[in-house]
């Protein structure tokens, strides 16, 4: 976002927390995980460490395949990739692109920017995957820190939803002092 390089310490346990105990995704031995982001991205960190804790696969997809909506549609299907993570950003663009391409899925995780609730409709009505989950947490936090499960979208947003396993979260008033359950902060 600066333009400066920059990084975020975190210990072992929140890689631990992250990948251990899912509650976000269902991750099985004979599953086939996409790896889409770059290793200095957060994400890196489920993609690879999740699967292997379970004995799934890891599928590398290139980088030109990954960033181009139907290059990145023909690579999970080619590679029979049953869970994945993408960027806000890039499920926005298959949407609007190449909307069936997460039907073959089973679980879609997706994250990273405010949501456009008009691409995750399109999504949705166009081949979803078996699981649609909208993730989020800042790096400090190790990847995500909450899940949505998104079965329709009925709102302006979709829901940053509540936490994943050995998680809090706290929700701040302008103040940085807790706001009572039911106020936005």
């Amino acid at each position: 976002s600066t333009g400066s390089p920059k990084g975020a310490a975190v210990a072992h346990r929140a890689i631990a927390r992250l990948v251990c105990d899912i509650t976000y995704a269902d991750l099985e031995a004979d599953d086939r995980v996409g790896q889409l982001a770059t290793l200095s991205f957060d994400a890196a960190t489920f993609e690879i460490f999740a699967p292997l804790l379970r004995g799934a696969a890891v599928v590398i997809i290139p980088r030109n395949e990954a960033l181009s909506p139907r290059g990145l549609a023909e690579a999970l299907k080619r590679e029979r990739v049953s869970v994945a993570f993408v960027t806000t950003a890039l499920a926005n663009l298959v949407a609007r692109n190449t909307p069936d391409g997460f039907a073959g899925l089973r679980s879609l995780m997706f994250g990273g920017e405010a949501v456009d609730p008009d691409s995750v409709a399109r999504i949705l009505a166009n081949g979803p995957p078996a699981r649609l989950t909208h993730v989020y947490g800042p790096t400090e936090v190790t990847t995500f820190s909450t899940y949505y499960d998104v079965a329709s979208v009925t709102t302006a947003t979709v829901p940053i939803g509540r936490p994943i396993a050995n998680t809090q979260v706290y929700v701040l008033d302008g103040e940085l002092g807790l706001a009572p359950i039911g106020v936005a902060g």
